[in-house]
């Protein structure tokens, strides 16, 4: 550990090596031109291809009035279409608002008003729920919407010059997040902080042209900026399944077969999903070489199932919140794991600092203290959108440098390793003890019986929710399973068994839904 308890990663990346958002594409039409950019279906789209249907969205807008700065929301299924215009955006030199099709109208209309788009893009379905006064235009993948350019329209519109001198430092993306209230806020995103991380993730894990990645992350999710920019980076080939096969594991995994996906980037949710049903044994998915994980805590016993059914994978787990995308991974050592300990959240990736704070803001030093994470680095976002007092206090000047207090507590290891141990807004005191939901969740999620776990707090009670593996387990065995492990006022009150756990459209717990739930019963 260096002197200033600190823990960086010396930069092997040089800075040269990183591009604004909108070359990505470009770049990679040049020297992939007749390569697959995007397998959807049965179409294939080149990355000559696709550069071209994106530099006809970005004449569009610009003929249109849109100006480099100016936001552009995008709402509609994952396709080639909504890449093509995300792409697009950027090339335009616009910022891209990807919202979530799924999310309710009151939720995409309060993202609209906030960031008060000159344009939007979307699908037919989509579009007439998203009105906004500032945007003058709109643009649909499809064919048929009122008052709306159609696809095929954009497609044989003139081009224009792409002009913008975009710089690293200009924003590239909104990317709105909910945080414990529910209220979207807008984090802002450099070129800089997206083309750091798919650059650093496209060089760490050696993707190639005759890579094929699975594209599972929504758009509006800080994964899928490994989709589309990492593969970009490397002429990887990204491949879209059909949304119904995110929702049945066997259809997955057929497809993963089918497609001879070699990487993929998930939540550990889904990976839940496919472990417990997805039939993984009898499938031919040898070609699978790496699996991506990250968004939330993977339990040992599911990722230790997933070692033993896809023994020819290497397995990461990469951490980090939006605001500050990845800024620690893990690799998974099959010899040194002993498959109980919680993985570890790793070291920091290239040219990224940490550091540890007590309540007082004073470094940590050594290890079995815990403490928040601080991350300073290129990765770390510009703030919130429209909102200076609330990037005060998460973005903080420190000893003349900037970093993110990410909220999230953790401890280094004897070997200078992260151990996550919880967010900071899940600290809740219990009869004046100060307790930690996730060493609860840690606890039941040893019990061989349960498949996912959550803990929330409503007056100063603990109410568990667990998802069984399979029949046979009760609410006073688990409690008593934790009574075993935890202290008496960390044992919860309530016990709630369910056959399905909610998911947010991210693939994450929804925690807001079991609050809603714990209250109400």
């Amino acid at each position: 550990m260096s002197s200033d308890f600190e823990i960086a990663t010396n930069p092997v990346i040089p800075m040269s090596s990183y591009r604004t958002l909108n070359t990505f594409l470009t770049e990679a039409a040049v020297r992939w031109p007749d390569h697959p950019a995007l397998i959807e279906g049965g179409a294939t789209l080149t990355w000559a291809g696709l550069n071209q249907a994106s530099a006809r969205v970005a004449s569009a807008l610009l003929r249109r009035g849109a100006r480099p700065g100016d936001r552009v929301a995008v709402c509609g299924p994952k396709t080639s279409r909504i890449i093509a215009a995300i792409h697009g955006v950027l090339k335009a030199g616009c910022v891209c608002v990807p919202i979530d099709p799924a999310s309710p109208a009151v939720r995409a209309q309060a993202v609209l008003e906030d960031c008060d788009p000159v344009a939007i893009i979307g699908s037919a379905e989509a579009l007439p729920n998203l009105r906004v006064s500032s945007s003058r235009v709109r643009i649909s993948i499809d064919q048929g919407v009122e008052e709306a350019l159609s696809w095929q329209e954009v497609m044989v519109g003139e081009l224009v010059p792409l002009t913008a001198a975009v710089q690293l430092s200009d924003l590239a993306y909104l990317l709105y997040t909910s945080g414990s209230t529910g209220q979207p806020k807008g984090v802002m995103l450099s070129h800089e902080n997206v083309s750091a991380f798919a650059t650093w993730a496209a060089v760490e894990f050696q993707l190639a042209p005759e890579d094929r990645v699975a594209s599972v992350a929504p758009l509006h999710f800080d994964l899928s900026t490994f989709d589309l920019y990492s593969t970009a980076r490397s002429g990887a080939t990204l491949c879209i399944p059909a949304a119904l096969h995110l929702s049945f594991p066997v259809r997955l995994t057929d497809w993963l077969a089918a497609e001879r996906i070699s990487i993929m980037y998930t939540v550990p949710s889904l990976l839940a999903m496919i472990a417990e049903r997805g039939d993984i044994k009898t499938k031919k998915v040898d070609d699978l070489r790496l699996l991506l994980f990250a968004g939330e805590v993977c339990p040992p016993r599911l990722l230790s199932g997933l070692l033993d059914l896809l023994p020819q994978a290497e397995f990461a787990n990469l951490y980090g919140p939006t605001e500050t995308n990845v800024c620690t991974f893990e690799r998974i050592d099959r010899k040194r794991w002993d498959r109980v300990t919680p993985i570890s959240i790793g070291v920091p990736c290239d040219g990224t600092r940490i550091v540890l704070v007590d309540d007082a803001g004073a470094a940590i030093d050594g290890s079995g203290m815990a403490g928040e994470l601080l991350v300073s680095g290129p990765t770390v976002a510009l703030g919130y959108w429209r909102d200076s007092a609330r990037s005060d206090v998460r973005f903080i000047q420190r000893a003349g440098e900037r970093w993110c207090r990410t909220g999230d507590y953790a401890e280094f290891d004897d070997a200078d390793r992260l151990v996550f141990h919880g967010r900071r807004d899940h600290m809740v005191k219990i009869r004046g003890h100060r307790v930690e939901l996730g060493d609860v969740e840690a606890a039941l999620l040893a019990h061989p019986g349960v498949a996912e776990a959550a803990v929330v707090a409503v007056d100063e009670v603990l109410v568990a929710f667990a998802r069984p593996s399979g029949p046979g387990i009760s609410s006073d065995e688990l409690r008593e399973h934790c009574a075993q492990r935890l202290p008496r006022y960390m044992v919860p009150a309530e016990m709630k068994l369910l056959p399905t756990m909610p998911h947010g459209s991210t693939g994450k717990i929804d925690r807001l839904a079991l609050q809603r739930m714990a209250k109400h019963e």
